[in-house]
């Protein structure tokens, strides 16, 4: 009898092994195949431009992709605003800033490094990038692997963190940015 019992449970465990592993399978086959979010309609190429951002490649010796990102200097407009939808039906949110330069306690510098999140691109941190530039900030907001312009496959955070501080090396060595008040900000 005892024999039966230990079958049955082993035959159970088995079968709920195979079971979860085809189900991640699926889980993770499907975030793996899921289409990025366009944000073709929302800004184009030339709108950025306007905005004062330099699109630009960095593609590290050492590493096999290339990774797409914008960098944007401070702004010094007296006044931004801009309103941006999100969603579409009932989920969809519009954003709006309006500030002016009289409006703030104090202004900043540094360097903000803006991350978007699965299944975005750097457009999608566009207005987030143009806030933190009117505040003061330089802005750097690149693709993530796999993502938008850049290379390779998505790796979920992976890989990008070496791509990413590879990217920030090289900026200071070019000048582009200071080694000092560097923040990252993702999404």
């Amino acid at each position: 009898m005892k024999t039966k019992v230990s079958l049955i449970e082993v035959l159970a465990i088995t079968l709920t092994c195979l079971a979860t592993s085809a189900c991640s399978q699926r889980i993770a086959s499907f975030i793996d195949n899921a289409e990025d979010y366009s944000f073709n309609n929302r800004i184009t190429a030339d709108q950025i431009k306007e905005l004062d951002f330099k699109k630009d490649k960095y593609c590290p010796l050492q590493k096999k992709n290339c990774i797409s990102y914008y960098y944007g200097p401070p702004l010094t407009d007296n006044k931004l605003q801009y309103s941006v939808k999100h969603g579409e039906g009932d989920k969809e949110n519009n954003v709006k800033i309006d500030l002016t330069r009289n409006s703030m306690e104090r202004s900043y510098d540094g360097t903000v490094i803006l991350l978007h999140g699965f299944r975005t691109s750097k457009d999608f941190m566009i207005n987030s990038a143009l806030y933190f530039r009117f505040l003061g900030f330089q802005a750097v907001v690149p693709d993530l692997l796999g993502h938008g312009d850049s290379g390779g496959n998505k790796k979920y955070g992976v890989d990008d963190s070496n791509y990413i501080n590879h990217l920030i090396d090289n900026l200071i060595k070019e000048g582009v940015i200071k080694d000092e008040d560097i923040y990252i900000l993702g999404n």
